[in-house]
């Protein structure tokens, strides 16, 4: 059987959110997932989530999510420095390259 999840997100009008739809391909078909009726439960705080209130999604379909997501505009709110983190990277190969001259008695680069 080849079940899909498949995840769509749209901007909701007027800055109102996104819209999330979800469904799974079936071989009979495609079974739309209603969001919109999800049962709510009051617990107190501090107690356990009850057995069934927790939505699992695959690899793929958390890929979806946050692809679809992206699409729609939704950004992360911590965004990785990419200079700092290829100066770090370039720290990290001198540092190997400064022990690989030690072990090699060799010029590194050097034109012959």
């Amino acid at each position: 059987m080849n079940d899909r999840v498949l995840i769509h997100v749209e901007a909701a009008p007027f800055g109102g959110g996104f819209t999330l739809y979800v469904a799974q391909s079936t071989a009979q078909g495609l079974d739309v997932i209603d969001l919109g009726n999800v049962a709510r439960h009051s617990v107190p705080e501090n107690t356990q989530i009850p057995p069934g209130s927790v939505l699992t999604l695959s690899d793929s379909a958390a890929r979806q999510l946050m692809d679809q997501l992206w699409v729609a505009g939704v950004r992360p709110t911590k965004v990785i420095d990419e200079q700092s983190r290829a100066g770090a990277m370039q720290a990290h190969i001198d540092d190997l390259r400064s022990v690989v001259q030690q072990a090699l008695p060799v010029a590194i680069g050097a034109k012959s």
